[in-house]
């Protein structure tokens, strides 16, 4: 199945650089105007914790919303 997280306030280009990175993360876009990124993943192969836990590792705080 296809797991989806959210971003808010990000800066897009790094944001979705990281994010494609990531073992199992098949899409990943962010919408400038809102900062919110939608990340389609394997769940087998990543957690949307995971993902989260990433991105505010590179100084932008972040929640999953499913």
């Amino acid at each position: 199945g296809l797991g989806d997280v959210y971003k808010r306030q990000s800066c897009p280009i790094t944001v979705k650089t990281l994010l494609k990175k990531v073992p199992g993360v098949t899409e990943a876009s962010v919408n400038a105007r809102t900062g919110e990124t939608q990340v389609h993943f394997d769940p087998d192969k990543v957690k949307a914790e995971q993902l989260a836990k990433a991105v505010t590792e590179i100084g932008f705080p972040t929640t999953v919303k499913r």
